[in-house]
């Protein structure tokens, strides 16, 4: 029954943010190093949502036995991705059912990295699955064309099914700023090479960027590019290597060592890298700053906490809005001087 999309789709993940993000997933799974959401007329009802990503893209045969599946994913075999050897993150398709329902129609296009100067395209209306009794009796038809266009992936959900607010737009923006990695102090995604890929021919990952493109918030769209990062008061940095062996280090905002150590304790643990950036929110710590307090206090809004990153990606719920795992602010009440809390620093696990 068309009943059942809804249920999978937008009961089932209710949250704008959630679907969105599942589609963004998908361009990460795709090799893509950009991928960009772009919101048209947000604030009225029909409006449309455009994704787009330079990925692989998909052959016919891909579009119609993997992505139009639901529940059924090549991702369940752990392989890694042909290119850039990333892991696959994406889930079974609910996430991106709920995405494509946000509006009355869709329409993708893909140009397969494969088969360059082709280009697939599909039209999902859901007023038509909508008024059928079955899924089956709504024809689903790949058209193909020449294109001159690049390798990636279009997806434009049109005729929004209402106004999509502040709230659904900032939680968006908090999603991209901690989908990827954001911590690197050159301000670039820490790149590499898997060594357990079966691929001959594997390019160093150059990383991947998320980008929100919405005219009517430009103020939350202006805060993907933000980062003050080097306006912390202390940097705490713990890395367990593979033989078990800790280092630890706390350093200053010029990025002196202030200390360190390397316990004799063994650990059998995975390897991992710790990092927390501390600020000082009060204003003789931002007498010598080039950023105010206050565009750092609203960031570490967005930011704050510590998270989880496996494979360059973050892992949800650490560190979310309300998930403060570590207990930070809870050791902060008990004994405030100088403790971090989720509202005064911003942290990562870092896992291979």
């Amino acid at each position: 029954s068309p009943d059942i999309l809804a249920r999978l789709g937008e009961e089932l993940v209710p949250d704008i943010d959630q679907g969105l993000i599942e589609l963004v997933k998908n361009a990460y799974d795709a090799d893509a190093t950009e991928c960009r959401i772009t919101l048209h007329d947000a604030t009225a009802d029909g409006g449309s949502i455009l994704v787009s990503d330079n990925g692989t893209g998909m052959s016919e045969s891909a579009v119609r036995n993997g992505w139009l599946v639901l529940g059924r994913s090549s991702k369940t075999q752990k392989n890694l991705t042909p290119q850039y050897n990333r892991v696959p993150v994406g889930d079974k398709g609910l996430g991106r059912l709920a995405a494509l329902r946000l509006g009355r129609q869709v329409t993708m296009r893909t140009r397969p990295r494969s088969d360059p100067g082709r280009e697939f395209e599909l039209v999902l209306n859901w007023d038509q699955f909508d008024a059928a009794t079955l899924i089956e009796d709504v024809a689903i038809d790949i058209t193909e064309s020449p294109t001159d266009r690049p390798p990636g992936t279009d997806i434009s959900i049109e005729r929004i099914r209402g106004p999509i607010g502040r709230g659904p737009v900032n939680k968006l923006v908090r999603s991209l700023l901690l989908l990827s990695d954001p911590f690197s102090e050159e301000g670039k995604p820490e790149a590499g090479i898997r060594t357990d890929s079966t691929s001959d021919a594997v390019s160093p990952d150059p990383g991947f960027k998320a980008e929100l493109v919405a005219d009517e918030y430009a103020d939350l769209q202006a805060k993907l590019g933000q980062s003050y990062f080097a306006d912390a008061e202390y940097r705490i940095r713990a890395q367990l290597d593979a033989d078990g062996q800790a280092h630890f280090s706390v350093l200053d905002w010029k990025g002196d060592t202030l200390h360190q150590a390397t316990p004799s304790d063994l650990y059998d643990a995975p390897p991992f890298v710790f990092d927390l950036w501390v600020f000082i929110l009060d204003g003789k710590s931002f007498s010598t700053r080039t950023s105010t307090m206050r565009e750092v206090q609203d960031w570490l809004k967005h930011v704050g906490g510590v998270h989880v990153y496996e494979d360059a990606i973050r892992v949800p719920p650490y560190g979310g809005l309300g998930d403060d795992w570590l207990d930070l602010n809870l050791r902060r009440s008990r004994s405030p001087e100088m403790r971090p809390s989720t509202n005064t620093s911003i942290g990562r696990v870092r896992v291979a």
